[in-house]
């Protein structure tokens, strides 16, 4: 082994050698968006970031295709051959950065939307190797060397990454055997992820219908029910009723601060955002912001205020707020509900906005709105079956905290799992790509 002289990289076998991205390339082309929606009747597909199977470097099977009006010439121009590579050029976000790629893999026609840049490698160099170095780029953070930020988007310049990184080079015949060698062991670990998250699916599916038979039956499976007269809530137990849930309210339901909030500070009140609150309708503890106490005020939240998310990719997601998390204020895209406990216990109340009749209810007002936005008037109205005796809705909701917390552990240790895989994947290619450990000989001949 041979110091590469790249701090990233390491060292390298004594026989390999370095050359230059720029040189792996006979073509480099941005996309084009086309000139306006179509079908497949007389539109030509057109792959997106939103194509990508990021996971396993390649178009993801399961797409709904974008089909775009195109002219002769620019399809011969942006036509994608198998073994031509993806890389996206603009867009990410702070949990999956620009400048992650694919390999086209694919028989049927297609070009390339605006956002992407293919790449053509030569003849001398095998496009999965040079795929899988690029994913190995990525990993390590070298394409955030090359970003250009504005205006919240991400721009990744493709033409100085590939002028000045390099790549650990060997033969074609070695490059195939690596590529081919990766391939085999990244489906079995693929495979393995994917019945991981066929599980998680599951736990979450399981979890839900927990809830919803909670709330809806009540803890004796046994018991009376009867038609509660709404199709997405179906049978409830005969000592439940439905409400609306403004009639179950202390007081109406309130739009939250349109402040654009500061940065944290623990002696003032914390900014509660949309998007704080994660899909699985937790707060997150990471880049929090506070308002002033003349900001907050009239938006302080009361202890067991329930959240609701009114539009955006989070749209009615909830939030149980407890005092114990400190002073909180809320901000407009929230909409804040205060139960009157003496008619409803908060949590079970929140508890229902975790149930399939809840995300049936949320279902229906998206498809009578053109965008997605559920307002207070809408959350109001929104029908609710409540246990007539708060004890009993106590009891349901101590029985849910064990058998939730339950569910959560096992999905959090599977995700774990998942995190492991997806680390183990990313590090073995950067080790076979880099030379660090080699093919064994019997899988080369193979």
């Amino acid at each position: 082994m041979k110091d590469s002289g790249i701090e990233w990289i390491g060292k390298i076998p004594e026989d390999w050698k370095l050359i230059r991205l720029k040189f792996l390339f006979k073509d480099i082309q941005s996309g084009n968006w086309g000139k306006a929606d179509s079908d497949s009747k007389d539109g030509t597909i057109c792959l997106r970031v939103a194509d990508f199977d990021f996971f396993n470097g390649r178009i993801s099977d399961d797409s709904k295709w974008t089909y775009r009006k195109y002219t002769r010439d620019e399809i011969k121009k942006y036509h994608l051959n198998i073994g031509d590579i993806l890389i996206e050029k603009s867009g990410g976000g702070d949990k999956t950065p620009v400048g992650r790629s694919v390999i086209f893999d694919k028989s049927y026609n297609a070009v390339f939307s605006n956002f992407l840049t293919r790449l053509q490698v030569k003849n001398n160099f095998y496009s999965k190797y040079v795929q899988y170095f690029l994913m190995t780029l990525y990993h390590h953070g070298v394409t955030r060397l090359y970003f250009n930020q504005t205006t919240g988007i991400q721009n990744l310049n493709i033409s100085k990454m590939i002028n000045r990184e390099k790549i650990p080079w060997i033969n074609l015949k070695n490059q195939k055997i690596i590529a081919d060698f990766l391939d085999k062991k990244c489906i079995e670990i693929d495979n393995l992820s994917n019945n991981i998250q066929k599980e998680i699916y599951t736990l979450r599916k399981y979890r839900k219908t927990v809830i919803t038979n909670a709330i809806t039956r009540g803890l004796n499976n046994d018991s009376p029910v009867r038609d509660s007269g709404i199709e997405w809530i179906g049978n409830i137990s005969t000592g439940a009723v439905i409400s609306k849930l403004k009639f179950i309210l202390a007081s109406p339901m309130k739009y939250g601060a349109s402040e654009s909030g500061i940065e944290y500070n623990p002696e003032l009140p914390r900014y509660i955002r949309i998007t704080d609150i994660t899909a699985n309708s937790k707060l997150k503890t990471k880049n929090k912001l506070s308002l002033s106490n003349a900001q907050a005020r009239g938006y302080i939240l009361k202890d067991k205020t329930l959240l609701f998310a009114r539009s955006g990719g989070t749209v009615g997601k909830t939030f149980l707020y407890r005092k114990s998390m400190g002073l909180a204020a809320f901000a407009g895209y929230l909409i804040s509900a205060n139960i009157d406990e003496k008619k409803a216990c908060p949590k079970f109340v929140y508890y229902y906005t975790q149930s399939k009749p809840y995300e049936e209810w949320k279902d229906q007002a998206f498809s009578q709105a053109t965008i997605q936005n559920i307002g207070a008037d809408k959350y109001s109205n929104m029908a609710i079956p409540i246990f007539k005796d708060i004890n009993y809705q106590k009891k349901i909701v101590s029985y849910l905290d064990s058998k939730t917390t339950q569910i959560d552990k096992i999905i959090s240790q599977k995700q774990k799992q998942l995190s492991f895989l997806s680390d183990y994947k990313n590090s073995l290619i950067f080790e076979y790509v880099t030379g660090k450990k080699q093919v064994p000989s019997n899988m080369g001949e193979k």
